[in-house]
């Protein structure tokens, strides 16, 4: 940064020099061009001589101009543009460390969705298992269930087709007993059957 500042003033200081060495050598030519125009005077060294007093007096004129105007202005130019520089530099540190920060929340949240990930996927078949396991005691229970239910309506449908049987039985017998029996022997069989449950 402060090199590109130093290369900026040396850039002008040169400018100014090239732009005297030109003024010199136009005011040097200038009395050769017209001798040779046809002027009358032949140039010699002699012919030189306020030219190059000219070109000093011009020379150390900007001189002066660039230490007291141009110097300064260069300088305070130099300061901008170190300041900018350091500015932008700055920046571009904050920058970067902004940038080296979002990086690691990325990793970061990368990581976070990689572990969320494999607990949902634990999670998930966990839940199946648990599921299947639920399902098949459940249908365990439900075939439990039916079986005592279809046990419990064979007992029934035994117990009243047994009944069934011992009723017609019993009306079978009490009709044949009706017919065969006089009343003294129907007497006598109730008072056994009494006394059997006495």
């Amino acid at each position: 940064m402060k090199a590109s500042a130093r290369s900026l003033s040396q850039s002008n200081l040169k400018l100014v020099l090239y732009t005297s060495l030109s003024a010199f050598i136009l005011t040097c030519a200038m009395p050769l061009h017209a001798s040779a125009s046809g002027g009358g005077e032949h140039a010699d060294i002699s012919s030189l001589f306020y030219p190059v007093i000219n070109f000093v007096m011009y020379l150390c004129l900007m001189t002066w101009i660039y230490k007291t105007k141009i110097k300064q202005v260069l300088q305070n130019r130099k300061v901008e543009i170190t300041k900018s520089l350091n500015k932008a530099s700055d920046r571009l540190n904050s920058a970067d460390k902004g940038l080296a920060e979002v990086q690691k929340r990325f990793l970061l949240i990368d990581e976070e969705c990689q572990e969320i990930q494999r607990k949902l996927d634990a999670e998930t078949s966990e839940l199946q298992q648990h599921i299947l396991t639920e399902a098949q005691a459940l249908a365990k229970r439900i075939e439990d269930d039916t079986v005592k239910q279809v046990e419990n309506a064979l007992l029934r449908a035994s117990h009243e087709i047994r009944s069934e049987i011992i009723s017609k039985a019993v009306e079978k017998a009490r009709y044949e007993i009706q017919n065969h029996l006089t009343d003294q022997e129907d007497v006598a069989v109730r008072e056994q059957v009494l006394a059997a449950f006495n």
